[in-house]
């Protein structure tokens, strides 16, 4: 099956505080509550320097 996607033509800032609260991510990217939940931990690992 062939499933248009939306790409994202402009960037998106978010402060560190809001990239560690899952829920803040979900509202703020407009995505589910699993998909906000995998960001946040990546980003977290980003800045604990585990990347």
């Amino acid at each position: 099956m062939y499933k248009e996607e939306k790409r994202v033509t402009e960037s998106l800032t978010v402060k560190y505080e809001d990239s560690t609260n899952s829920e803040k991510m979900k509202k703020a990217l407009g995505i589910d509550s699993g998909t906000s939940r995998e960001i946040t931990r990546e980003i977290e690992r980003i800045h604990d320097g585990d990347v």
